[in-house]
């Protein structure tokens, strides 16, 4: 029997797909969402306007685009300008987090992060909608 989703659904955007699969598992098993997801910020553009969803989560080094210009582009486009964007970064730099928040991310998490630390996060920025 399949789970219903009623908490909202949330765009995973990493270029690595082991990421994106433990993020998706982790979001669906303990928060309820649903989850879809993405490779590269140019699939994420694509995946945004097609599905709309209520949160982005969003890593910021990856091909083609990356999540600051991916970040920039939804938030300059009409569609998407609404939807809160979640940065992932690896990077521990205190300049990538000032500028992820400068292009309009609602937030960021520095990975490996704790589950219940995005839940949180996610849960926050949802209960403003």
């Amino acid at each position: 029997m399949k789970e219903s989703y009623h908490k909202g659904k949330i765009l995973v955007v990493d270029d690595d797909e082991n990421i994106r699969k433990t993020v998706k598992l982790r979001l669906e098993e303990a928060g309820g969402y649903q989850v879809i997801t993405a490779s590269n910020g140019v699939e994420a553009l694509q995946m945004a306007k097609a599905h709309n969803p209520d949160l982005i989560l969003l890593n910021v080094m990856m091909p083609k685009l990356n999540g600051i210009m991916t970040t920039l582009r939804l938030k300059g486009a009409e569609q998407t300008k609404s939807i809160p964007v979640i940065i992932m970064t690896g990077i521990k730099e205190r300049d990538e987090m000032v500028l992820a928040r400068h292009v309009g991310a609602a937030d960021y998490i520095i990975k490996p992060f704790e589950s219940a630390e995005l839940l949180k996060k996610i849960e926050r920025l949802l209960s403003k909608k």
